[in-house]
């Protein structure tokens, strides 16, 4: 990421967002006063980079920053009011050499709701990061509205990461990692496209968004874990009927956190390439049980980086594992903000 970064240092790719919709009357100085106290317990969020004479540094400094707090419940559309002012947040590139790399604000768009937006620059969090960030705020703001004490943090520190991922590269699972990857992506075939040719760069993000009615998917959804197999057997599906292709293969992103890396914020995930075969009169029941057993075969190997996997296949410059990426984030956030 730092690389990538490096050679566009204007686009605004490796940014990540989101916003929180909160029904209810906010104490704007309170909020701030519990975001204040999630940062200096969670040392992701104070990483900072140097750039010295022994090369790229990583250090946990005290990032200069503060929380805009925008009431726009006067414009003739708050709500995209307050959409626009995010998308220009969210298209700012980022200098991770100044500055945090991380935005908090709160918009104003009813007398009582209000929207809590969150950015950070991927280096530093991923979408599992952003919920436990998310769910201490939300605590701590809590606390503070009832005049307690914050119960203690359970957020762990980055250093246990760095620790971790150590302990990882020299472990016997890493190579048990290594060779069931290595095993399953032999003779890997070229990942299906709907795209004539990558996009550049820096072009700027196209959103399509779309609800689906809960009865369609009602008979496959009892659970997370069968939310993803079936939203990946419909993609699967999907570029098979476009493409024609007889295996279709895509990334699919993971938490790649064991034991107590569950409670760290920052960037741990990973994507591991799933592979679906199809055969003639395939139904949807079939796809699905593929999913299953390629997505639960995957996590048992989840840590493994795709980059290390890419390098050990020795692909050409250019050539893709991956292709297409399914991103399900099931995290139940069911946040409350002093009620």
């Amino acid at each position: 990421v730092w690389l990538a970064q490096q050679l566009h240092p204007d686009s605004p790719v490796y940014n990540i967002a989101q916003y929180t919709v909160i029904d209810g009357l906010i104490d704007a100085t309170v909020f701030e006063a519990a975001l204040r106290q999630v940062i200096d317990e969670a040392d992701t969020l104070r990483l900072q980079f140097v750039d010295s004479n022994d090369g790229l540094r990583q250090r946990i400094g005290a990032p200069a920053w503060s929380m805009p707090v925008l009431d726009l419940t006067s414009e003739a559309d708050p709500q995209a009011a307050a959409q626009a002012w995010m998308r220009t947040d969210y298209e700012q590139s980022v200098d991770l050499l100044q500055g945090s790399l991380f935005q908090y604000a709160l918009l104003k768009v009813a007398p009582e709701q209000w929207f809590w937006y969150q950015r950070y620059h991927h280096i530093m969090m991923d979408g599992y990061g952003q919920y436990l960030i998310a769910q201490r705020v939300a605590h701590v703001y809590s606390a503070l509205c009832a005049g307690n004490e914050p119960a203690s943090c359970t957020l762990g520190s980055v250093l246990t990461l760095l620790e971790s991922d150590a302990q990882y590269q020299t472990s016997a699972q890493r190579e048990k990692d290594e060779a069931y990857w290595f095993k399953h992506c032999a003779h890997w075939p070229e990942p299906a496209t709907l795209a004539s040719r990558a996009a550049p760069a820096l072009q700027q993000r196209l959103r399509q968004t779309a609800d689906l009615a809960t009865q369609w998917v009602d008979d496959y959804v009892l659970d997370a874990g069968r939310l993803a197999q079936f939203l990946s057997a419909a993609l699967a599906a999907y570029l098979h009927r476009m493409t024609g292709a007889q295996d279709v293969v895509f990334g699919f992103p993971v938490t790649a956190r064991l034991g107590a890396d569950w409670h760290i914020p920052g960037m741990v995930a990973n994507t591991v390439p799933l592979r679906f075969r199809f055969e003639p009169e395939i139904n949807l029941v079939s796809l699905m049980r593929q999913a299953a057993k390629e997505i639960q075969s995957a996590l048992q190997y989840q840590r493994y980086p795709s980059e290390a996997l890419q390098r050990q296949l020795g692909l050409a410059p250019g050539q893709s594992l991956l292709g297409i990426k399914v991103n399900v984030m099931p995290f139940d956030y069911a946040l409350s903000f002093g009620g």
